[in-house]
C-alpha cells in the first residue's frame, strides 16, 4: 500500500486522514492483503487466460419458469455446450435448506463427473441463500456453517478460500472449487439484457472509468486503503477516480456519468444509479449488510439493482457480515486481473478473501479484456 503521506484526492484533499478514519469503524484491516504486483502477472499474447463456454456449467431449476427461459436463453447466446447443461429440481423459496441444499448439490456434483467444467452459472432469482451462505458459495464451496458462514455468532471471520487472488485458470482443477455466479434479475427479460451486455463486452477494451467513492457513511467506506491502492495497482491501464467524500463536503454518489467501467462505493442505498451509463462489462457494488438479499422489500438496495442500472455484474452479503473487508471485493485484486483477461467470474471471485456470505449476480462469462487464445 502507498505510504499514508502519498494519499492525495486529486481534488487536492488529504487521504491520510480520511483513511484513518474510516478505518475505526471497521471490523478489522486485512494489512497483509497486498495484492501481488500488476505486471509480475500481465498477460500476454502467449498466455491466454479467461474461462470458456466449455468450462461453464448452467445449471437450471426445473420447477422455476424464469430459470428454464433464462437457461435456454444464455446457452445459445453463450453457445455452452448441451453435456454442460444441468437440471435440478427443488423449491422456489428464497432461501434454501441446508438438508435440500445437499440433495442439489450431490445432484450436480455427479452430473459434472468428468467434464472440463470449472464454474457455474445458476439461473434463478430464489434461491439467493443457503441458511446463513449465499447460493453461490454454497454451490462453489460446498455448504458449511462452520467454516463459511456463522449463523450461531455472526459478525464472526469466515475462512478464507485459496483462489483468493491466485493466478488459477482452473479453479476447480487446482483448488477443489468451481465459482458460481447467480444470473439474475427481477425479470426474465432483465436477465436477457444482462446476458446481452455481457456477450457485447468481450474484447472490447473499454476506455471507461473505475469509480470508487469514500461516503458520509464511514462504516461503510472501509475499502478507503484497498481503493487508494487500485489507483496505484491501475495507473497507466485503467482511468481510476477515486472521490473522497468522507468529510461531508460533497456529493458522495455517482450521477449522470457516461462511461462507467466500475462503481464501488459504501452506502445503504444508492441515489442516481440509474442515470448513469455503464460500458458493457462493467461492474458495481455497495459495500452494505444486505445487498445480497434479492427482495423489494429489504431495508438495503439489493445489488441486482446495479444489474437494472445496467451494469454487467454485483456482489452482496446475504446476512450480517459486520464491517469486514475480507467479505466484500477488493478492487486492487479484481481490476489487475480482469484486465488481465480473466472473465467476470474469476476476476469478481478472486477479489473477495473471505467469500462465504457474499452473492455474485451477473454474466459469468463477460471478458473485455480476453486475451488471443
Amino acid at each position: 500500500m502507498l505510504p499514508i503521506h502519498h494519499l492525495v484526492h486529486h481534488h487536492g484533499t488529504a487521504l491520510a486522514v480520511a483513511v484513518a478514519m474510516l478505518m475505526s469503524g471497521c471490523a478489522s484491516f486485512p494489512t497483509e492483503r497486498i495484492p501481488e504486483s500488476f505486471g509480475a502477472h500481465s498477460a500476454t499474447a502467449s498466455e491466454p487466460r479467461g474461462l470458456t463456454p466449455h468450462q461453464l456449467a448452467v445449471v437450471i431449476n426445473k420447477n422455476d419458469s424464469q430459470s428454464m427461459a433464462v437457461g435456454t436463453a444464455y446457452v445459445a447466446a453463450r453457445g455452452i455446450p448441451s453435456t454442460n447443461v444441468v437440471t435440478l429440481e427443488f423449491a422456489t423459496g428464497p432461501i434454501m435448506s441446508a438438508a435440500n441444499f445437499a440433495v442439489a448439490k450431490a445432484q450436480l456434483d455427479a452430473a459434472l463427473v468428468g467434464t472440463p467444467v470449472q464454474a457455474l452459472a445458476l439461473t434463478w432469482l430464489w434461491p439467493y441463500r443457503v441458511d446463513c451462505m449465499s447460493v453461490t458459495s454454497a454451490f462453489a464451496l460446498g455448504f458449511n456453517s462452520t467454516l463459511y458462514c456463522k449463523s450461531a455468532s455472526p459478525c464472526s471471520p469466515t475462512a478464507t478460500v485459496p483462489y483468493f487472488n491466485s493466478s488459477s485458470t482452473a479453479p476447480y482443477t487446482d483448488f477443489g472449487i468451481r465459482p458460481a455466479m447467480l444470473l439474475a434479475g427481477w425479470s426474465v427479460a432483465a436477465v436477457e439484457k444482462t446476458i446481452a451486455v455481457g456477450v457485447k463486452a468481450d474484447g472490447t477494451r473499454p476506455a471507461g472509468v473505475g469509480f470508487m467513492y469514500l461516503t458520509h457513511d464511514h462504516v461503510r467506506s472501509c475499502r478507503a486503503p484497498e481503493f487508494v491502492r487500485t489507483v496505484d495497482e491501475m495507473r497507466g491501464e485503467i482511468n481510476v477516480d477515486l472521490v473522497n467524500c468522507s468529510h461531508g463536503q460533497c456529493i458522495d454518489y455517482l450521477e449522470n456519468a457516461t462511461n462507467v467501467l466500475t462503481y464501488f462505493t459504501g452506502l445503504t442505498r444508492v441515489p442516481m444509479l440509474g442515470t448513469n451509463h455503464f460500458v458493457p462489462g462493467a461492474m458495481g457494488d455497495h459495500l452494505t449488510s444486505y445487498g445480497g438479499i434479492l427482495t423489494n422489500t429489504s431495508s438495503q438496495m439489493p445489488c441486482l439493482d446495479f444489474l437494472a442500472a445496467g451494469a454487467t455484474a454485483s456482489y452482496g452479503t446475504v446476512v450480517e457480515p459486520c464491517a469486514f473487508n475480507q467479505k466484500f471485493p477488493d478492487p486492487s485484486v479484481l481490476l489487475p486481473w480482469y484486465y488481465r483477461g480473466d472473465t467476470l467470474i474469476e476476476a469478481y471471485w478472486k477479489s473477495v478473501e473471505w467469500p462465504g456470505e457474499g452473492l455474485f449476480v451477473g454474466e459469468p462469462l463477460a471478458n473485455p479484456y480476453i486475451n488471443p487464445r
